[in-house]
């Protein structure tokens, strides 16, 4: 080499030294090498690729301060040649371009694998061309790992968070029906603990999760969807009994009023002294009270009481319906009984008078239980016996009858 390619070469090479420091400064304005920080927070794949990173960067470091070295000693042997430098010289400095002039920091070596004439420490030198291809596969090898770490958080970040805000708003809609929910483990608490496991893990190895993340996560979104969809379908069933418990309790209270009115008529119509007499029916009027109390609890939303005074009012309303049923239907049979009576009385009479009339002889007990089932049944009667009465009746039918079967034998 003579002074003008020594002299081309070393302004070079001190530019790429200039380039190489800046480079190595900007790394830190990395958008992967700021999420990595001091690699704390890292686990698992990421992690042992930020470390292998990290030793890539300290030893590019290194590296960086050996070819600085080799540049000062360049420099000033170039600044010690003369206006006409010795073949010598030219050759010193060429070995330093080209040769093994870099020494890296010596390696102790075990006893046990010293030569006899050796020292404790091996020595290795590299040449500059060495040091330069090993600091640009470096170099490329850092950024590479910071880019792929940008880019897989970027896409995990925008995963993550379609699927917090689907799950968010679940949660939220949830949130107004959390009274009617168990408050027992489901699908919205299994989705809750699989979301804080994977905010884990994709802020702490990204590099990792080689998996769909909405894939992964959808069947329990859509448990939780199937959740939140019973509650308010809960909810709108609550709401809707709710709101029919009036109506209901006015339907009630109707009938209540009509059983009690047929009540009042079989007692003014008969004398009960022996036999089933009519049915008093329960009031409805705590019903009606209950049900006004129901719905201000839906709309103050006290759902958890609401659930509670609901099911309440059922019971009573399912138990006070059935037996005012009861006492409808056992009344109103009641009050038509002695026309039911007189009708059956009145065709015995025909009958039997039919077959006098064919010349059979009546027996007198016929025209006894005839006689009996008059003064009973007569129209101006205030009150009659109603158990004596329908014995009677039936007594009158059984002789007739059997007078019916002798006559057509």
């Amino acid at each position: 080499m003579n002074i003008e390619s020594i002299d081309a070469r070393l302004n070079e090479w001190n530019s790429d030294s200039a380039k190489l420091h800046t480079n190595l400064l900007e790394l830190s304005s990395l958008y992967g090498y700021q999420l990595a920080g001091d690699g704390s927070t890292l686990t698992g794949t990421t992690k042992t690729q930020y470390l292998q990173a990290s030793e890539r960067e300290a030893q590019l470091w290194k590296n960086t301060a050996l070819f600085s070295d080799l540049l000062k000693r360049i420099a000033e042997k170039r600044k010690a040649l003369g206006f006409m430098p010795k073949a010598s010289a030219l050759k010193e400095i060429e070995d330093l371009f080209e040769g093994d002039s870099i020494e890296l920091p010596g390696e102790e070596v075990a006893l046990q694998r010293r030569d006899l004439f050796s020292g404790n420490f091996n020595v290795h030198k590299i040449s500059a061309r060495f040091i330069r291809e090993q600091m640009k596969a470096d170099f490329r090898s850092i950024c590479d790992f910071y880019d792929n770490l940008e880019t897989t958080w970027r896409r995990l970040e925008l995963s993550v968070s379609a699927v917090k805000h689907e799950a968010d708003f679940l949660f939220a809609e949830a949130n107004n029906f959390v009274a009617l929910d168990s408050g027992g483990p489901n699908a919205l608490s299994t989705l809750s603990e699989k979301l804080q496991v994977l905010g884990n893990r994709w802020r702490c190895d990204p590099l990792g999760m080689a998996y769909d993340v909405q894939g992964d996560i959808q069947p329990f979104l859509t448990a939780a969807k199937a959740h939140v969809a019973s509650l308010v379908s809960e909810h709108a069933a609550v709401t809707e009994a709710v709101r029919l418990t009036a109506g209901k309790s006015a339907e009630l209270a109707t009938k209540e009023r009509r059983a009690r009115e047929l009540y009042a008529d079989c007692l003014s119509r008969y004398e009960f002294l022996s036999g089933k007499g009519p049915l008093l029916p329960p009031a409805s009027k705590n019903l009606t009270e209950q049900s006004v109390k129901l719905i201000k609890m839906l709309n103050e939303k006290k759902w958890a009481d609401l659930r509670l005074a609901l099911k309440s009012w059922t019971d009573e309303y399912n138990q006070i319906s059935l037996s005012t049923e009861k006492a409808l239907t056992t009344n109103a049979d009641l009050v038509d009984r002695r026309t039911v009576l007189r009708q059956r009385f009145f065709a015995a009479v025909a009958k039997y008078k039919d077959y006098a009339g064919r010349g059979m002889t009546i027996p007198k007990s016929i025209e006894t239980f005839t006689e009996r089932g008059q003064s009973l049944l007569k129209a101006s009667a205030t009150k009659i016996d109603l158990a004596a009465t329908e014995t009677i009746v039936i007594a009158l039918e059984v002789k007739v009858g059997e007078l019916c079967l002798k006559f057509d034998s």
